[in-house]
């Protein structure tokens, strides 16, 4: 039959194919993720003709896609922590919604000695933090700078990072949530550096020993007794 020939054709691709491609849910690999806060928003430029599909019914909940009027941009806003995948025309996207409660100090030494560098970190809570960054600056960067402006947070919601104080003084740092805003202010003294004093070096005095002096005895000389004889009657 001619039904069998199409299918026996390698070049011949089965209509489910087709339509399976077309519905198939869109994978974060394939996408191009982007991350924002809970009431944060970000833009996406398109073209004129391009519709934006795929959001699920959940997914609405967690983004608000909206088309400006000019049809050349797409304004995305976190509505709660979640995840979203849809398209912009042919492109697809995964959007991390992304709350932050509160940062707060976790090991982050205030008195830090100038040229001596201190390892810093901070605690990000809240939900989908590691999908954020954490930014760090310093309101006076002659006094103490930052290694990284811009560090990781980790699954365990920890952000770290390294203060490199210069000289005497003071200065904030400011430790801020990339996605949402969020941010931490500690404010840090730096020491001058300590000079370390070196004792001077002094050579031992020797006395020369001395040899105790000997007074000489002298010799005593033995007084011999003559032998007397006794008298004969």
């Amino acid at each position: 039959p001619v039904f069998s020939i199409f299918l026996k054709n390698p070049y011949f691709t089965p209509i489910s194919a087709i339509f399976l491609s077309i519905t198939a849910p869109i994978t974060a690999d394939a996408a191009t993720t982007k991350v924002v806060g809970v009431n944060k928003t970000f833009s996406i430029a398109k073209k004129a003709s391009a519709k934006v599909s795929g959001l699920s019914k959940a997914e609405k909940n967690i983004v608000k896609v909206t088309i400006n009027k000019n049809k050349k941009k797409v304004t995305v806003k976190g509505l709660k922590a979640g995840k979203a995948t849809f398209k912009v025309g042919s492109k697809s996207y995964t959007v991390r919604v992304t709350k932050v409660t509160s940062i707060k100090k976790k090991t982050f030494a205030t008195t830090l000695t100038a040229k001596m560098n201190k390892n810093v970190s901070v605690t990000v809570n809240g939900t989908n933090v590691k999908y954020d960054k954490a930014t760090w600056t310093s309101s006076n960067k002659k006094v103490v700078t930052v290694k990284s402006a811009t560090t990781k947070i980790s699954s365990k919601k920890v952000a770290s990072n390294t203060l490199k104080p210069l000289k005497k003084g003071t200065a904030t740092i400011t430790v801020k949530s990339k996605a949402t805003g969020k941010s931490l202010k500690v404010k840090v003294t730096v020491k001058a550096a300590t000079t370390a004093t070196t004792a001077p070096t002094t050579t031992p005095s020797v006395t020369p020993a001395t040899t105790p002096a000997v007074s000489a005895t002298p010799d005593a000389t033995a007084t011999v007794t003559p032998a007397t004889t006794p008298a004969v009657s």
